[in-house]
């Protein structure tokens, strides 16, 4: 069974300083209350980085702050939160997680990697508004079923 630890208070500063991060890159023109809107934008940026085919350090620099801002917007509109889960398989990362602990999605290592395969569908968006829309696969309560785009 998947295990949680809290946050540290350096690593939740640390995750904060990723939202200006993230706004600097997407820019000053995106309407930040408006999730469909970041959720539109955090795509389209995906696949624009992809296109340049960039090595694993720069997908990582990249990741880090589109992620966070990905996840920040199920916190925002689904009252999710960040933690830090490792899985059975001993795979560890950060992620938001669902209130009732029912879901997890590692939404840093979901843009990472499509970062360096270009040829996985994005369906960040998709993910996005079937969690908003309460549209997803039963999972029982304090299970961490992991959903990724």
């Amino acid at each position: 069974m998947p295990t949680e630890r809290t946050l540290t208070p350096d690593e939740q500063e640390g995750l904060r300083e990723l939202l200006d991060e993230a706004q600097t890159l997407l820019g000053p023109t995106v309407n930040y209350d408006d999730s469909d809107s970041v959720i539109a934008t955090v795509k389209a940026a995906i696949e624009q980085i992809r296109q340049k085919q960039v090595d694993e350090s720069t997908a990582n620099d990249y990741a880090f702050p589109l992620g966070y801002l990905y996840g920040e917007q199920l916190c925002k509109e689904k009252n999710w939160y960040w933690g830090h889960v490792t899985q059975d398989n001993g795979f560890q990362s950060y992620c938001v997680i669902s209130p009732d602990k029912a879901y997890i999605c590692y939404s840093i290592k979901d843009v990472y990697d499509f970062l360096l395969d270009p040829n996985k569908e994005n369906s960040s968006r998709l993910l996005f508004n079937m969690i908003k829309d309460g549209n997803l696969p039963a999972a029982q309560p304090g299970r961490y079923t992991c959903l990724s785009f």
